[in-house]
């Protein structure tokens, strides 16, 4: 799925991310980042405030796991493409202080 949301039909990414968040397969403690790889997709079909929402509630998920800096270990790319979205948000200082 993250190689759909990053390079495939982004609209086939998001059904995909959403049947899997609500799957028990799914761990509590990915959910930020299911929610970053929506954000991406979202982006790349030009959903800017979709992608924005996505993108701060994922950097609150990961900051709430007590890892602010998550995204940018695990979801390099991604999280630095969103960052701008999230700029002069709280959660875009993560990168920086952690």
């Amino acid at each position: 799925m993250a190689i759909l949301a990053r390079s495939g039909d982004p609209e086939e990414a998001e059904r995909r991310l959403l049947a899997f968040a609500a799957s028990p397969q799914c761990e509590p403690f990915e959910q930020w980042r299911i929610l970053l790889l929506r954000a991406y997709a979202a982006d790349r079909r030009g959903d800017a405030q979709a992608a924005t929402e996505l993108a701060v509630a994922a950097f609150e998920g990961a900051a709430q796991l007590g890892v602010p800096a998550l995204p940018f270990i695990r979801e390099r790319a991604c999280a630095e493409r969103l960052l701008g979205l999230v700029a002069g948000h709280p959660v875009a200082a993560a990168r920086w202080t952690s």
